[in-house]
């Protein structure tokens, strides 16, 4: 007689296949996004970078060299040679090394923001920095409102610190503040499109996985034919896992695309590295899948030669 309990494996089965994306998805957006120090010390190795420190050093170069006023560098320097008596003839003739000034200062600016990034306090000033933008972004997350600027990670320490070197060579820097210099990662509309999936997800971290279990051992329980279900279900969860795959590629190139473009480097950056693990968990929860599904082919042939 046929147990009742048989109509349940179906259901199971897809439930299960169901579960396993949205459980890799929630432990991951509990485990990374909900906890602001696992995700400094996700982002943190960042600060060695190739493409980052060229981002920072374009950004940082680009919003100081038209502030720093080397026409007033130009001018002390004149009155200096004047001190210590330099003809006006020889101070005409070093006059036009001054005409590039323009270029001799993005020089100056970059060399300064080179050694800046060198130091090891970058690295400090980069994980304070990513700090305080995962604390606002967990903010907008919550509350489902960004501010206007989106998820900002701030260059002010590493601006401070290079106007700071550049005053001890004698230029000044003038002009408006730079305090605001930034790179967006996160535009203010995806952070409240976000904002529903992220609480959903943070919340169902713990009871996911229980679920996605619970209905894995029911499906095999309730299984009439077990290598069928076997099979059904490493390929339903293969099939399951690689949609979010899918999804991850393409929320990090809509992520990408939407920043400004001066922004899009660090902010693919961020994304690779924050997206890492949960990409490896769900290239193995691929494989393990495919594994049961060769397990339940193997497992319904040997059945099939038992059978007289």
């Amino acid at each position: 007689m046929r147990s009742p309990l048989r109509v349940l494996s179906a259901p199971a089965v897809v439930l299960t296949c169901l579960l396993l994306p949205l459980t890799l998805a929630a432990v991951w957006t509990a485990g990374v996004i909900g906890d602001t120090d696992r995700y400094v010390d996700t982002v943190a190795p960042l600060s060695k970078d190739e493409a980052v420190r060229d981002a920072v050093e374009e950004r940082v170069v680009k919003e100081t060299v038209g502030k720093v006023d080397l026409t007033g560098a130009a001018d002390r320097l004149d009155s200096g040679l004047a001190d210590f008596g330099v003809s006006d003839e020889l101070r005409s003739w070093l006059g036009p090394a001054a005409s590039d000034l323009e270029e001799k200062g993005a020089a100056l600016v970059a060399g300064v923001v080179r050694r800046v990034l060198e130091q090891p306090s970058f690295a400090t000033a980069w994980d304070s920095a990513n700090r305080a933008a995962h604390e606002e972004l967990l903010r907008s997350l919550e509350s489902g409102r960004a501010d206007d600027d989106g998820v900002v990670i701030s260059l002010a320490p590493i601006v401070d610190a290079v106007i700071s070197d550049l005053t001890d060579q004698g230029v000044t820097v003038s002009g408006t503040p730079l305090g605001a210099v930034s790179f967006t990662v996160i535009e203010p509309q995806d952070v409240e499109r976000a904002s529903r999936a992220y609480r959903l997800l943070d919340a169902s971290a713990t009871v996911l996985p229980i679920a996605w279990l619970v209905c894995l051992v029911l499906a095999l329980l309730t299984a009439a034919n077990r290598a069928a279900a076997l099979r059904r279900l490493g390929l339903g969860s293969a099939l399951g896992v690689l949609v979010l795959l899918g999804a991850l590629w393409a929320g990090q190139r809509h992520l990408v695309a939407s920043v400004p473009d001066v922004d899009s480097a660090v902010a693919e950056a961020v994304s690779q590295v924050l997206l890492h693990d949960l990409r490896w968990a769900a290239w193995v929860s691929v494989a393990v899948s495919l594994g049961v599904f060769v397990l339940g082919v193997l497992l319904g042939g040997v059945r099939s030669l038992r059978r007289p």
